[in-house]
């Protein structure tokens, strides 16, 4: 019976010294992971700090940036209200041209033809009197 005390006690210590064992990676495990935590909130920490710091110039920036888009897009609207009106008034002025050169090629049109009847008159007294002198002439 002393043997089987003294085995139970054996194995009563092996688990108490695997148990102490296992408590003792477990608490270098926890410590060195609490570690890295603390560290990584350190750099953290030191991250917000900065961004913090810079965070007002890059909002003034930003600021900046929307001031002139805003300011460029109402100088081009202006330009493109300008830029209408031109067009516009160039549209119009095209108008006019093509209504003046229907104008002027339909005058020219009539005026050509009443010098193309004229000549053609003449031509026909010329020719006229031609053939009467010619005639006249051969009788004679």
């Amino acid at each position: 019976m002393m043997q089987d005390i003294a085995v139970l006690d054996v194995a009563v210590m092996v688990m108490v010294v695997a148990v102490l064992i296992g408590c003792l990676v477990l608490t270098w495990y926890l410590i060195s992971a609490v570690r890295r935590i603390r560290e990584t909130a350190a750099q953290s920490e030191r991250l917000l700090s900065r961004a913090n710091e810079a965070l007002p110039e890059i909002l003034e920036n930003v600021k900046r940036t929307s001031e002139n888009i805003r300011v460029v897009s109402a100088r081009a609207r202006e330009s493109v209200d300008e830029a209408s009106v031109l067009v516009h008034a160039i549209g119009d002025v095209g108008h006019t041209v093509t209504r003046m050169h229907g104008v002027f090629r339909e005058k020219g049109t009539t005026w050509l033809t009443r010098l193309v009847r004229v000549a053609s008159g003449v031509r026909a007294v010329a020719d006229t009197l031609k053939s009467r002198v010619h005639k006249e002439g051969g009788n004679r």
